[in-house]
């Protein structure tokens, strides 16, 4: 019942949630930290990929945080990004967001 409530809710308030990945990060003095964004799933989903795909990463602090934040476009399915992630002299783990718009 509690979850019927709140789908109801939701659709009677026009909430969306919006797709976001959840990763961790770590950095070692000999080796990089790099983040690879991509559109590869929509080749997958059997959709027709949408482009360009704007993506939006955080990248946040082991304290919670924001260290740095990345906007990328992807030109298509294809397209990769490369994004290099560093701690900047704090604790060398953390968390990173991505959500994307396409």
């Amino acid at each position: 019942m509690p979850s019927q409530l709140r789908s109801l809710a939701k659709r009677l308030l026009r909430v969306r949630r919006e797709p976001t990945y959840y990763l961790p990060w770590f950095t070692h003095p000999q080796a990089r930290c790099v983040l690879l964004l991509n559109n590869i799933e929509s080749k997958f989903k059997g959709e027709t990929p949408r482009a360009p795909v704007e993506v939006h990463a955080t990248q946040y602090a082991s304290t919670g945080g924001v260290l740095r934040e990345y906007r990328r476009t992807l030109t298509g399915p294809t397209d990769t990004q490369e994004l290099q992630l560093s701690a900047n002299g704090g604790k060398p783990y953390g968390l990173v967001t991505i959500r994307g718009k396409g």
